[in-house]
């Protein structure tokens, strides 16, 4: 997994991002008699300004007083309202449409890789009938359809089934399954990719890369019930991408290859039932590919795919009619930017032609005066071009970025942001790996009732995007976002920070500059108020200089206006100080203050690196608190303090012997620090451990419940909140052999997954709100076998009000 050196540190009620201890259970502040001066330890000196006037109220009682400080692990069960409209899950994957095809009874089959429909688990396999989803088949016979999805469907017209399956392996093989009427049967396994499944007269017909076991047929396959065989006289030398019935038994193939059955045939050719014929092949076409193959209500024959017909339509092409001797440019083709997109499927329907893909416009490249704006769905009806989406209104989406179907390797087609389109009554379905079309959130299939788009099915609170951050108020408790987002749920964030409210994230303040890329929040007390703080880079030049913005008067300021290096974290200390830590390579970087003032710390030019993480431990007898940072220095000035340092108000120290690796996340109660570090060092590394003020002892131990990683991954904690009595909540990119994952409760001697963990790339920030812990990162799930749920960028677990 790639190292997130810069990963989110979460905010925790009654301190502040990467300050991670709760409210006290007394109701009444930890650290009493704070007057806005000088506090005893690591304050800030008198000249450091304090823009939130903490002293004014630091003797009144705490608002924020969550009950799981008292309760020990009283766990609730998980939030299911975090579900996005279409297709989500699995774990930190892309969820993609992979193929639509029409059931005997009128509905749609969907396949592909993805596990849920809202709340309902349809495991790679739904059904759209009515406007609504169902699991698209209840009987796997004994076969585990949750393991990779499926690649391809077919329906025949006596209800034969076919399905290619994906069973997650890198190297083992994938299978064919095929449902006659007595269940599903295992009739074939291969390797490489499957793209198309066709029952063709009693026949199953297959296309893609696969090449099937033991020596068989490759790139097209044809199983007749028993066995398999390939092309006659020669399979295709490279991949097949469509496969269409054609008149007068007649089966036309697509692809990337140059030759099939012993003759040579440009990327499209003909099978009358006794040989191949190259008549339809698109000359010219080293690098070119054809992905969909149509007839219109004409008879016309159509091509999309990748390819361009002579140098004068290089900047748009790629969809072409055959005029009964050659192939033409149909529509002046369509574009991606300066050069011709990608077309991977055409749909036939209501006198037109419904084309989707990969490109930006239509009608001509961006030399055209009269190209149009596509965002990958348009309709073609002959004559001219209605776009079905212009792109003006995205929706954001946090999984990874597709491929767009030009790539070198032809398994991009697989990876495709619009792959397949389908007609259900009067509207038109479109598939793939997106987040919504129109502006309507709607997670790999979205459903276009004349012009106008809605989403397909139902969805609550999920985030279109991605959490980057969360953290509450030390006083309300108030749990706050930074959303890489641009819907949740339905309710559009014209705001990227956001605030959760009334069972729903919102807006929580004026949109952020445009040049401004914010990922971490601090708040803190305001005098009655919530004081908010963002670490954000300046993008509006080649160089990316630090930036802090403050929510102050309902607009964001920049806390200063000269120009910051760069800053990893901020945190607001118990009094309401905000420190601001940062730097690059060998130069570290660390002040305190606010309004308009920061002061550099006394000894922070002796770092010898960077400084990334920062957090404060009150003092036993509520006299102060101390300083904590965490980052990649080894150093400072004569005496070596390894990656983590304390500073106690008058000197920095080291904490024994050091961190081992660069600190990932720090947490601090009156009695202890706990540090979590990335996998620079395995040798001395402290994966997770606990500094009694003596020594370190390591707490992410088998012995203590955290099993071997799995596979090649590393266990990396990213956000840590430490609770009384030696109590722990840990969270990061953290992938046991056995057991949940990525989200742990540490009870002072063993960690167990918090109600069966949270699957997701990682997670990266939790706050503790008054309620509930949140959890933020590119989750897609949470939870564990019976009781794995849906829960999108995003999770919500609350906690009872008292101990079990």
């Amino acid at each position: 997994m790639k190292m997130r050196m810069f990963s989110l540190l979460a905010a925790a009620c009654g301190v502040g991002a990467g300050v991670l201890a709760a409210c006290d259970d007394s109701g009444t502040s930890p650290h009493p008699g704070f007057d806005g001066g000088v506090p005893d330890g690591g304050g800030p000196r008198p000249d450091a300004g304090n823009a939130n006037d903490a002293g004014a109220d630091a003797d009144a009682p705490r608002k924020c007083t969550p009950s799981l400080q008292a309760s020990g692990a009283a766990f609730g069960d998980w939030d299911t309202r975090f579900t996005l409209a279409g297709l989500t899950g699995r774990d930190g994957g892309a969820p993609t449409v992979h193929d639509i095809v029409r059931d005997t009874d009128g509905s749609l089959l969907v396949a592909g890789y993805f596990r849920w429909a809202g709340n309902l688990r349809v495991d790679g396999l739904a059904r759209w009938r009515n406007g609504a989803w169902e699991p698209g088949r209840t009987n796997w016979n004994g076969h585990n359809p949750g393991q990779g999805g499926f690649t391809a469907v077919a329906v025949g017209p006596s209800g034969e089934l076919a399905l290619a399956a994906t069973l997650g392996g890198i190297d083992d093989p994938d299978e064919i399954w095929v449902d006659r009427g007595k269940g599903l049967e295992v009739v074939g396994r291969y390797l490489g990719p499957v793209r198309r499944l066709v029952w063709i007269d009693g026949k199953l017909w297959a296309g893609g890369g696969l090449e099937l076991e033991k020596g068989g047929p490759k790139g097209l396959a044809i199983w007749d019930g028993t066995t398999w065989s390939g092309a006659k006289g020669g399979g295709p030398n490279d991949y097949v991408f469509d496969i269409v019935p054609d008149a007068k038994g007649h089966v036309l193939v697509a692809g990337q290859f140059h030759e099939i059955g012993g003759v040579p045939a440009e990327l499209v050719a003909d099978w009358d039932g006794t040989a191949w014929s190259p008549a339809y092949g698109i000359p010219d076409q080293p690098t070119g590919r054809a992905l969909t193959l149509a007839r219109d209500g004409h008879g016309t024959l159509y091509v999309g795919g990748l390819f361009t017909l002579g140098e004068e339509n290089r900047g748009s092409a790629s969809l072409a009619k055959w005029n009964g001797t050659k192939w033409e440019l149909a529509g002046n083709g369509v574009a991606y930017t300066w050069a011709t997109g990608v077309v991977s499927h055409i749909l036939p329907h209501d006198g037109a032609l419904y084309v989707t893909g990969c490109f930006d416009h239509v009608n001509g490249g961006e030399d055209s005066p009269n190209r149009i704006a596509s965002d990958g769905v348009a309709k073609w009806d002959g004559t001219r071009w209605t776009s079905l989406d212009d792109g003006s209104k995205p929706v954001s989406n946090g999984w990874l970025e597709s491929s767009c179907g030009f790539e070198p390797s032809p398994r991009a087609v697989w990876s495709m942001p619009r792959q397949r389109l389908a007609v259900s009554g009067s509207n038109v379905l479109v598939g793939g790996n997106f987040a919504g079309a129109g502006g309507v959130p709607s997670q790999s299939i979205a459903v276009l009732d004349g012009r106008a788009w809605k989403a397909a099915g139902k969805g609550e609170q999920g985030i279109s995007g991605k959490m980057l951050a969360v953290a509450s108020s030390p006083e309300s408790c108030t749990v706050y976002g930074l959303a890489a987002a641009s819907h949740a749920g339905s309710v559009v964030l014209s705001s990227r920070f956001v605030r959760y409210e009334d069972g729903a994230w919102k807006p929580a303040g004026p949109p952020l500059p445009e040049a401004a890329y914010c990922d971490r929040i601090a708040v803190g007390k305001g005098g009655g108020r919530d004081a908010i703080a963002l670490v954000c880079e300046n993008r509006t030049g080649m160089e990316r200089p630090g930036l802090v913005l403050v929510l102050k008067d309902g607009a964001w300021s920049p806390l200063v206006t000269e120009e910051l290096p760069k800053i990893n974290d901020i945190g607001y200390a118990p009094d309401g100080t905000l420190w601001v830590a940062g730097g690059e390579g060998s130069k570290a970087y660390l002040a305190h203050g606010a309004d308009g003032k920061l002061v550099p710390q006394a000894g922070s030019d002796a770092f010898d690196g960077a400084i990334y993480r920062i957090a404060f431990a009150p003092h036993k007898n509520d006299s102060g608190y101390d300083t904590l940072v965490g980052g990649f220095f080894t150093r400072i000035g004569g005496f070596p303090a390894d990656r983590i340092a304390r500073w106690n108000g008058s000197a920095w120290s080291a904490l024994g012997e050091g961190a081992g690796g660069t600190v990932s996340a720090i947490a601090a109660t009156k009695d202890a620090v706990y540090i979590a570090t990335h996998p620079e060092n395995q040798r001395n590394r402290k994966v997770l451990a606990r500094w009694d003020g003596t020594a370190w002892t390591e707490l992410a131990t088998p012995a203590n419940g955290i099993a071997a990683p799995h596979g090649k991954s590393v266990h990396t904690f990213l956000s840590l909140l430490a609770l009384d009595g030696g109590r722990l909540i840990a969270a990061g990119e953290v992938w046991p052999e056995t057991g949940g994952r990525n989200a742990f409760y540490f009870d002072g001697s063993k960690f167990s997954p918090i109600s069966g963990g949270v699957s997701a790339i990682a997670v990266e920030s939790m706050a503790l709100g008054a309620d509930a812990i949140y959890f933020a990162g590119n989750i897609a799930e949470v939870g564990d076998g019976d009781t794995l749920r849906p829960s999108v960028g995003v999770a919500r677990l609350p906690f009872a009000a008292k101990a079990p």
